[in-house]
């Protein structure tokens, strides 16, 4: 039995299809949808009032489009809380290193031995990069609110 056919025949009140013409449309009009066909062409090849066509193929665009917001939500969500994981691993391997030449220095001088000016100079130098990965991870954090 033609689209057409089908549509004509198995009509509720109202001129709407029944539920199971429904479905048989559905699956005569899926694969045009599928294959990026126009609802114009479609309508032509099947049958199917254009209508109906555009109907369900606006139907199944949009649950297309919602399905690719979520996922993109949820990767950007993912990708937001890597980033921020990054900036904490680089802050706690700053801070033990930090804490390794603390030790090394508050030790020197326990033992009332001069520390390597080397030590003072990385300590600082690990200072400079613990201020600039907070602030850069809180900069990040502002702007992804």
């Amino acid at each position: 039995m033609a689209a057409q056919e089908l549509e004509q025949t198995q009509q509720n009140k109202g001129g709407r299809p029944s539920k199971i013409a429904q479905v048989q449309i559905q699956r005569t009009l899926r694969p045009y949808f599928g294959r990026g066909m126009t609802a114009a062409y479609t309508a032509r090849m099947t049958g199917i009032n254009i209508k109906t066509v555009c109907k369900y193929f606006d139907e199944w665009a949009n649950e297309i489009i919602e399905r690719d917001e979520k996922y993109y939500h949820n990767r950007g969500s993912k990708e937001r809380e890597r980033v921020a994981m990054t900036y904490d691993i680089l802050i706690s391997r700053e801070f033990a290193s930090l804490e390794k030449i603390t030790d090394e220095i508050e030790r020197l001088e326990k033992q009332k031995k001069e520390h390597p000016q080397h030590l003072k100079k990385e300590e600082q130098e690990i200072l400079k990069t613990l201020s600039f990965l907070i602030e850069k991870r809180a900069a990040y954090a502002l702007h992804i609110l």
